[in-house]
């Protein structure tokens, strides 16, 4: 049974072409996991956001796009892992883009509140 996994990232500088956030975590079913590392904030996401505010919404008003763009922003390099966190793990099958998977359900948050608002979140988090 899993214990579970925490992240959090915060935006940290933004400008007419990209974003960057800050980011970090915890994997609760790893007993080497620095839990005091779960706010450190050690880890930076980069968003070519040009890239994002073009991307065309194809299923009309279906809030799961949002995990499509993820996904390609990854593969495409549009969305970089720039520093992975402390805690960093990649969790595979559950991400076929082999990245950090803390980093990975954070890009997830801001997508959907990009998909949902039109605009970059301040701060997200998961628990899962």
């Amino acid at each position: 049974m899993s214990l579970g996994y925490i992240g959090y990232c915060k935006k940290i500088d933004e400008d007419s072409d990209a974003v960057m956030y800050a980011y970090s975590g915890v994997n609760l079913n790893d007993p080497n996991s620095d839990l005091d590392a779960e706010k450190a904030y050690d880890g930076e996401l980069f968003i070519l956001k040009k890239s994002i505010l073009e991307l065309p919404r194809t299923k009309h008003k279906q809030l799961t796009e949002y995990i499509d763009w993820t996904s390609d922003a990854i593969e495409s390099g549009v969305a970089i892992v720039l520093q992975p966190c402390k805690n960093a793990f990649i969790r595979s099958p559950y991400n076929p883009s082999g990245i950090d998977y803390i980093a990975y359900r954070c890009l997830h948050k801001i997508f959907k509140r990009f998909y949902q608002e039109n605009t970059f979140p301040e701060k997200e988090w998961f628990i899962q």
